[in-house]
This record gives C-alpha cells, structure tokens and sequence, in this order.
C-alpha cells in the first residue's frame, strides 16, 4: 500500500484504523486557515498560499517560488510522488466484515476527494513555476489514486472515483490552454486518459454493489425478522421469502 496504516489516536474513533499522516496533512485548518479552494485565480491562490505559509511558520521568510510554499504546508505531496515512483499499485483496505453490513465505513476512500484536491492544485502551481513534467506526474498519481478507489466493490467508490477523475480538469485545461506541454508528454497524458472506461467501471460497481452491501443487508434483514423487535425503521413485517426474491431479481 501507498499509505503506512496506524491506529487514529482519536477518542472517538475507537478501534477504526486511517492513514494518520494522511489526515494530518489534510487537515484544511491546520495551519490556521483554509487555502483557496482548486479554482482560486492564481492572484488568489498566491495571496491565500503566502499567508498560510506566514501562520504556519511564523517568523520564516517564506521560499520565492509556490511549488516550495506548497510542499513545505503539504509534506505528504512531495512524500506521495516519492512512493509512487516505486510503487506502481493503489489500494485501499477496507472491512467488508462489518456487521451489521450498513454500518461500514467508506471515510478512506471519500477522503481521497481532498487528496485529489490538493495533489490537483500542486499541479496548478507546478503548471504556474512553468514545471510542465511535474505536473504531469502529479496526474498521473491523481489517475492511480481513482483507479486504486475505483478497485472498492462499492457503488460510492465508483462515484468517488469519477470524482477524483473530473477533479484533474482544471489542470488539464491550464495545461492545454498555456501550451506548456511537449508532444512526449501531451502523449503521455493521452495514455492516461485512455485507461478512464467509466462504463466498464459502472458494470462494475453495481455488481460491486449487490454483492458487498445489497445482499449482506437483505441477509441481515432476514434474519433480524426472527427477533421479537426491529431495532431500524426498515425492517418489516414482509415474509423472508420477499428477501429471497430480490436477490435472485439481483
């Protein structure tokens, strides 16, 4: 995995396991202030980017350049583009045990949305410090993140994944506008965006779908009826064999 997984020392969150360092470094109040949001002017986003630097470290003469601004109150971007040279796959652990199956956590994979944000947003900036390779690399980390959610039999990952997807058009569209690209990397970025098959990838999120979530919770429902009282509003006074039914429908 691209991520180290550590115990999240939140009181409130007993026993779910996150990837610390990954929300730590997204935490977006973290240093005393929201950045621009992605589709910030440039003015914006060089005036909200010095200032976060300035609460961030005080006293500090901030870098001359954003790229160093950026990375220095973002660790994990320069951290990610490290591990993502030598780790070619993306994948994200998630507990498909939990019971009842309702009840499962997909705060890992929508938490992605604002990596891919920011990682989006460092690419911006790299397009700006006229560092055309950089930002290209930063897409292609941000297309392996979506296709490493987009591997969840799930149908949020799927909607996550187009998420992440759409996210990178801003850069793209900056990219493409300035001309900043040569022809090896605008076939590159080409590559890319030939993997993207989003209808190969709604057959397989609802099948996903049916199999992780809608048939665990029917079994569920199914077997609450047996117990003198329903604990959710859900549950009904229909005979299992309706339960049976819409699986086999499924």
């Amino acid at each position: 995995p691209i991520f180290k997984m550590e115990p999240d020392p939140d009181p409130e969150n007993k026993g779910i396991l996150v990837p610390l360092k990954l929300r730590q470094a997204l935490n977006e109040d973290g240093h005393g202030g929201e950045l621009p949001r992605t589709k910030a002017t440039l003015g914006e986003l060089r005036v909200g980017l010095a200032a976060a630097y300035a609460r961030a470290f005080p006293g500090t003469k901030p870098p001359a350049d954003m790229l160093t601004q950026f990375e220095a109150l973002y660790p994990l971007i320069p951290e990610l583009r490290a591990a993502a040279a030598v780790r070619p796959y993306c994948r994200f652990n998630q507990d498909y045990a939990a019971q009842p199956p309702m009840t499962r956590s997909f705060w890992l994979l929508t938490t992605q949305i604002t990596l891919s944000k920011r990682l989006c947003l460092h690419a911006v900036i790299a397009l700006e410090e006229n560092q055309p390779q950089v930002a290209l690399e930063d897409l292609k980390i941000n297309y392996r993140l979506a296709a490493g959610v987009g591997r969840d039999p799930s149908l949020v990952a799927g909607l996550v994944d187009i998420g992440i997807t759409a996210i990178a058009g801003q850069a793209i569209e900056e990219g493409l506008a300035r001309h900043i690209w040569n022809d090896a990397q605008l076939t590159d970025l080409q590559t890319e965006l030939a993997r993207i098959d989003f209808l190969s990838q709604y057959q397989f999120t609802l099948r996903g779908e049916i199999i992780t979530e809608t048939i665990p919770n029917l079994d569920y429902i199914k077997m609450t009826l047996t117990k003198k009282r329903a604990a959710v509003s859900m549950y009904g006074p229909w005979p299992g064999g309706w339960l049976d039914l819409d699986k086999c429908r499924m």
